[in-house]
């Protein structure tokens, strides 16, 4: 997209309407390029060309609206600007003097979007730290650590914008229903849009002026997606630099006739061998169900899965989520999501990489950590499973962030951790733990539980056990 807008918005806005009307969010979205439109407040009606803003009647413009210039936002910034001083000095006495609050947000709104599109030719980063678009951007890279890391966040935006700036409920779910999609995925799409839009206090009450320009959207989705997709790049990287000092050494005394130690391999392994090809990243992904097995044989087991015979996929927690220990089948829960490299990597990423190997509540040295910056003091379950999303990725043979691994499916997997936490007991005393071990928070004394049962997918066992469970020693 160039950066002064030449031409007419009307052509592109019009694509955006048949393609949204005509064919699914994906193919709407492809169908409306993004290189070729232009974020001004004009559209095309008839073939004419009017100005989208409303006309507000403590603020008419004194001026018909002219045709959209090269100056694209700048020409809408300056007469926004213009009404908001027409109405602030106007000679008319006024029942309120003073800028009209809309008008005020308006102006506001323009300025936002004017920062975004500039900040493209610097890889979207914005100069004023303290402009709305700079909080905007702010809140964009904590996205995916508080949210779903495989979230589409330009749909997200387009999806919560229709739920949002509707007339009414009624007319959102109408618009709504044409996509197709569903519920859960509705949900999350204007759970993540939601929080974007509070971030900066003025964008709910200029939804209208976002919803009359789907280019406006389209541009704001491509800035929150790149800085929510560098955020998530960061993090990997300090996961991959480091994983090597948090997975544990193993020692399997039944391999062979003298035994066997399994210790971290070379940083300068290739991605693409590690997985199942390597037995240090074998170990940490075999599912802890099937690890006494994998550690009677390594080499032997790792060819069973390579070869299909054995199937791993993300049905299954694996090793890395478990505390070190006998694992009970009686008992799956014990244990989970208390794994060395799952509490390492998180205080890692949050709290910085020296903090990782501290005593609980260990600040990172060096520049401020990301919880520092954001002000957390406390766990959530989308973080905890954010991060094993992360290391999973980092410990397989995947040499691109993508969502899937073979048979593993990373959303499937994601999903599954936030399932465990449906049951109150189990979240209130994990969380309870991991506020202690990354915060320094007081840890409460919890009552572990213990249970009989069996099915194919193991959240849905641990559920069943946890739900029958009665109180019993703590596992802390």
């Amino acid at each position: 997209m160039a950066d002064n807008y030449s031409a007419p918005r009307g052509a592109a806005l019009q694509r955006v309407d048949a393609a949204l009307a005509l064919a699914p969010l994906d193919a709407a979205l492809a169908l409306a390029h993004l290189d070729a439109i232009a974020p001004a407040p004009w559209i095309v009606v008839e073939g004419a060309e009017i100005d989208a803003r409303p006309v507000l009647a403590d603020a008419a413009p004194t001026h018909s609206p002219s045709p959209p210039s090269s100056s694209g936002h700048a020409a809408s910034m300056s007469n926004a600007i213009g009404n908001l001083e027409q109405s602030q000095h106007s000679d008319e006495p006024t029942p309120n003097q003073g800028p009209s609050p809309r008008l005020a947000a308006e102006v506001k709104y323009h300025q936002l979007l004017r920062d975004i599109n500039e900040a493209k030719s610097r890889q979207w980063n914005i100069k004023s730290k303290d402009s709305p678009a700079a909080c905007m951007q702010h809140s964009a890279r904590l996205l995916y650590r508080l949210h779903n890391p495989f979230v589409n966040v330009a749909e997200a935006v387009t999806i919560g914008l229709m739920l949002s700036a509707g007339d009414s409920p009624e007319a959102n779910e109408a618009r709504v229903a044409a996509l197709q999609i569903s519920q859960e995925k509705r949900e999350q799409c204007l759970r993540v849009f939601d929080w974007i839009i509070d971030c900066v206090p003025f964008m709910r009450s200029t939804l209208y002026l976002l919803e009359e320009n789907p280019d406006d959207a389209l541009l704001l989705g491509r800035f929150l997606d790149y800085h929510a997709r560098a955020a998530r790049a960061c993090d990997i990287n300090t996961i991959k630099e480091n994983i090597r000092d948090w997975v544990p050494p193993a020692w399997l005394p039944e391999v062979g006739a003298s035994g066997m130690t399994i210790l971290p391999g070379s940083r300068y392994e290739k991605k693409e061998d590690l997985g199942f090809s390597t037995l240090w990243t074998a170990r940490a992904n075999v599912p802890r169900s099937l690890r006494d097995q994998f550690d009677r044989d390594p080499d032997e087991f790792c060819k069973k899965i390579l070869c299909g015979e054995v199937r791993v996929d993300h049905t299954t927690f694996p090793s890395f989520v478990y505390k070190e220990g006998p694992y009970d089948e009686g008992n799956q829960a014990q244990g989970l999501f208390r794994g060395e490299p799952l509490t390492d990597a998180f205080r890692g990423v949050f709290k910085g990489a020296t903090a990782a190997r501290g005593p609980p509540g260990s600040n990172g040295s060096g520049h401020g950590s990301i919880s520092r910056i954001y002000g957390l003091s406390s766990v959530r379950p989308e973080s905890i499973a954010y991060i094993a999303c992360l290391v999973r990725y980092v410990l397989s043979n995947s040499p691109v962030w993508e969502p899937d691994n073979g048979a593993f499916k990373g959303e499937e997997f994601y999903k599954r951790i936030l399932k465990v936490f449906q049951n109150e007991t189990f979240a209130k005393e994990t969380l309870a733990y991991w506020d202690w071990y990354v915060y320094g928070s007081p840890l409460p004394m919890p009552a572990p539980t213990t249970a009989t049962t069996s099915a194919q997918d193991q959240a849905d066992v641990i559920l069943q056990q946890l739900a029958q469970a009665s109180p019993s020693t703590s596992d802390l």
